[in-house]
């Protein structure tokens, strides 16, 4: 068995790698500083890429980790601020950023300080609220009712859905095919739509093999 080498997936420099247009894929484990990176992109987006506060999306899973990360983005905007101020920092990345421009470090520091002031503008949010303010304010171009709610369990749809499939199916069904298909459940079918709607892609296959209707009949 190969195993990839380190050029295949080269480490992430918060400071220096580039911010290209394009997907950029970060993997990292617990406790490894992905927080701390995120808020040096943020930095980095707003200070030397000149991207406006509006302009940025960053979401979460989690309440709580939404709070966290608005918090240390603020956090870190000033430190950022106060160190272009002085031209010097003990902050690994801010120390690199001070060092690549230093001819616009004045600039810098006024994108940082409009950031501060815009703060409130920031779309810092979870997945979720994002996907809902997006049908919200983009109603009219998804065509999704005004009041269009996201669901955060839909259980009790897919419980419903696959009692409504059971019951408009098997009213026609003759009472020895009935017999043969054992009595409904709701549950399983339950459990193979929520499969399906999570995977899309995957196929679904029996554990037996398929039997013809004609010899299950005549069995």
């Amino acid at each position: 068995m190969s195993t990839l080498s380190n050029e295949a997936y080269p480490s992430f420099d918060a400071a220096q790698s580039p911010l290209s247009p394009g997907t950029t894929l970060l993997e990292a484990s617990a406790g490894t500083g992905k927080t701390y990176t995120l808020t040096a992109i943020f930095l980095r987006l707003i200070a030397t890429e000149g991207l406006e506060v509006r302009q940025i999306l960053v979401s979460t899973f989690t309440e709580a980790a939404t709070r966290e990360l608005k918090d240390r983005i603020r956090l870190r905007l000033l430190g950022a601020r106060e160190a272009f101020a002085e031209g010097n920092s003990d902050d690994s990345v801010l120390s690199a950023l001070l060092q690549r421009h230093a001819s616009d470090r004045e600039a810098c520091e006024e994108r940082i300080s409009r950031a501060l002031r815009d703060l409130d503008e920031a779309q810092i949010s979870t997945i979720h609220g994002f996907c809902q303010r997006a049908l919200r304010e983009f109603a009219l171009e998804s065509g999704q009712p005004f009041d269009a709610e996201l669901c955060k369990d839909v259980s009790p749809l897919t419980l419903q859905v696959a009692r409504d499939f059971l019951r408009t199916t098997l009213h026609a069904v003759s009472p020895t095919l009935c017999g043969i298909l054992g009595p409904p459940k709701a549950a399983e079918l339950q459990e193979l739509l929520q499969l399906r709607l999570n995977k899309p892609t995957m196929v679904l296959q029996s554990e037996t093999p398929p039997v013809a209707l004609s010899e299950a009949m005549a069995s």
